[in-house]
């Protein structure tokens, strides 16, 4: 209550219930219209009774904290659903479309949703989303140890590439080259701690070319579905939806 931030001397009556006189006096003389969320958030009367007065009150800034707290939220809820939902198409389509290279089981889907993530969500969504989906596919059996930096190395550089220049023709070859070129070259000490070493490749850079196979696969998938998107209006309507 404005009368009770400041207690001043009331009009009269016992000096105990000048407090209370004067917050009922405001009341009965109504000096102020009722706070409107809508004239506080649509960008209307902002004007704070109580500091335009040169009290201090802390109702409206509550206010205002707890609908930015409550946009934030649902911001980042609405990001996380979606990187739940591309995982699971990630995974689902390891299941059916892999190939085994190398003791490393290549799944073109998993490059197409990391196109996917980074024009929707994001490099740290799209990296997280990654991860999940190659712990699911060890998990699960159709996926190797390998797929860790195959996946997320890729995710991870597309990412930032579409969050600088919003370019996709930059983001796909991002995709390329982070999981081609920084995925098989870090896949490498993993496959050597973890793997068969009958199945390892002699060189260090045995796992670029069949990453780059899968990876070049995925992002031409990616990159048609992209495309389509952004040609019909989709593609911005989504992104504009994910943001607010």
């Amino acid at each position: 209550s404005c009368a009770g931030c400041k207690p001043g001397a009331g009009r009269g009556g016992a000096p105990w219930a000048r407090p209370y006189t004067q917050r009922w006096e405001a009341v009965f003389r109504r000096e102020r219209r009722p706070v409107s969320l809508d004239r506080i958030f649509r960008g209307g009367e902002t004007a704070q009774p109580c500091q335009a007065r040169g009290k201090r009150c802390g109702f409206l800034p509550a206010i205002l904290n707890t609908q930015r707290s409550f946009l934030m939220k649902n911001y980042r809820t609405k990001k996380l659903a979606l990187a739940g939902v591309l995982c699971a198409v990630a995974v689902v389509g390891s299941m059916f479309i892999t190939f085994p290279v190398l003791g490393s089981k290549c799944s073109p889907t998993q490059h197409m949703v990391n196109v996917l993530c980074a024009v929707l969500l994001g490099p740290g969504y799209g990296a997280g989303a990654a991860f999940a989906a190659s712990l699911l596919r060890n998990l699960l059996g159709v996926g190797s140890i390998v797929a860790f930096p195959g996946s997320m190395c890729g995710a991870l550089l597309c990412g930032l590439i579409y969050q600088k220049t919003r370019n996709i023709p930059a983001t796909l070859t991002g995709e390329t080259a982070g999981t081609g070129f920084l995925g098989g070259l870090a896949a490498y000490p993993l496959a050597l701690a973890f793997l068969d070493p009958a199945v390892i490749p002699a060189a260090f850079y045995g796992y670029v070319v069949p990453f780059l196979i899968s990876t070049v696969a995925g992002s031409l998938l990616a990159g048609a579905l992209v495309f389509a998107l952004r040609k019909s209006g989709t593609l911005k309507n989504m992104q504009a939806a994910l943001e607010h």
